[in-house]
């Protein structure tokens, strides 16, 4: 994550953009992903569908669709492949969320 990290800064300064809002270091991202997920951010109902929708897209109601026929439609197309045994997890830390949508393999 922290090529990814310092790849990003880099672009930032190549397209002549304000460094002052991008934090100086991986240790300073870090530490700033931390304060907010711990301090600024709240958790509402909808933050909660979204987390339980990316988690476990086929245990979302849809009363316009057969259960039977959602449980295979929510498997198929862009949606990643879930395993049924996952779970919504609580608070991670920065690496793991990116890598949990997909950002790692797109950075790196």
């Amino acid at each position: 994550m922290r090529e990814a990290y310092d790849a990003e800064t880099v672009d930032w300064r190549m397209h002549g953009m304000t460094m002052r809002v991008v934090p100086r270091t991986y240790g300073d991202l870090l530490e700033f992903w931390d304060h907010h997920v711990e301090n600024v951010l709240e958790l509402t109902r909808a933050a909660q569908g979204l987390i339980d929708y990316l988690c476990q897209p086929w245990r979302m109601d849809q009363p316009w669709l057969l259960e039977p026929l959602w449980q295979v439609a929510a498997r198929v197309g862009g949606l990643p492949a879930r395993d049924l045994g996952v779970q919504p997890a609580g608070r991670v830390g920065f690496e793991e969320a990116v890598a949990r949508l997909g950002l790692a393999a797109a950075a790196g």
